[in-house]
């Protein structure tokens, strides 16, 4: 994918497809500025070769809008407050995550040297860390290049998740908001489902024209973000009770977790990431269903009993 609006350069291999995200490029007589920095290779090394980048600004932690900074070592790196340390922490990112909790001990230590050189499939994008130069107020009008973005705070799908808006363009780069149709991703421990809501139902009231998504449907107008985000959204609710209706029907807490509700039985063998993502969306919705006295305590701890090898780890920001 290749757009440019105004100023603005948009760029994604393969439709953005994960492990790559959607880039933006902001660039002036003065800078080049990149806007996450996961294109693809091929979108990266256009990029290396055309411009000398100057900064780059993250809009959270995830390896795959962060995988491709490796490829400018001269620039400056920004990212938001809260992830800030963490993205140069791997045990503070494995907290985050939910794989510190999930994982048995022998199967983390693998995990973390995996880590080293971040695999998906056969591609291969490098280490999961690494050491921001600075971090960005959210909230607030940055100039970029000569334009004027805000990075709007907009959690849920991670605690420190933001939206570059360039109001002067119409632009708003939503992210991972992204309206596949796998639906919303919270299957982290520093995710909440009732904040994704909220941030992907705040882009609505953006002066928007342009909405660029992170991954695979590339770039929407406001009418269709607001066509497509009641299907997107319902997909949660569809999630909760197809939980419920498995916990109505007398399901144990050990099955709960190959029933389909993320991910196929066959895509979690062989995958810890996925299994654990599993593991911790499901029980976010069973947190969101004991508020609503839609399950037991004792469910939720047996369930915690099966599926949770670490449970000191359980709790995140709390």
């Amino acid at each position: 994918m290749y757009e440019k609006i105004g100023p603005i350069e948009i760029f994604g291999d393969n439709s953005s497809k994960v492990p790559f995200c959607t880039t933006l490029l902001l660039t002036n007589n003065r800078e080049s500025i990149l806007l996450d920095c996961g294109a693809g290779f091929d979108s990266l090394a256009h990029i290396k070769k055309t411009y000398d980048v100057d900064k780059i600004y993250l809009t959270h932690h995830h390896i795959d809008h962060m995988w491709g900074v490796s490829h400018f070592p001269e620039a400056k790196v920004h990212i938001n407050p809260l992830d800030f340390e963490k993205v140069s922490d791997l045990m503070a990112i494995s907290h985050a995550d939910g794989m510190l909790a999930v994982l048995e001990e022998e199967t983390f230590q693998l995990w973390l040297k995996q880590q080293e050189n971040r695999r998906f499939g056969d591609i291969a994008v490098g280490k999961r860390t690494l050491r921001p130069d600075g971090n960005y107020p959210m909230d607030e009008l940055i100039e970029i290049a000569g334009v004027d973005v805000r990075f709007i705070h907009a959690p849920g799908h991670s605690e420190g998740y933001t939206i570059p808006y360039i109001e002067k363009y119409g632009v708003a780069y939503i992210g991972d908001i992204d309206l596949t149709s796998f639906g919303p991703f919270y299957n982290e421990l520093e995710a909440d489902i009732d904040d994704f809501i909220a941030s992907a139902k705040k882009v609505l009231d953006l002066d928007v024209a342009h909405i660029v998504t992170g991954h695979h449907k590339g770039i929407v107008s406001k009418q269709e973000y607001k066509e497509k985000i009641v299907d997107y959204l319902n997909i949660i609710e569809m999630r909760h009770e197809q939980i419920a209706h498995h916990i109505r029907n007398g399901i144990s807490p050990a099955a709960l977790p190959e029933q389909g509700i993320f991910y196929r039985k066959e895509q979690l063998v062989g995958s810890p990431l996925r299994r654990k993502s599993e593991i911790i969306g499901i029980y976010k919705h069973l947190e969101r269903l004991s508020h609503e006295g839609g399950v037991s305590v004792r469910f939720i701890e047996e369930y915690i009993q099966q599926h949770i090898a670490r449970q000191e780890y359980l709790n995140y920001g709390q």
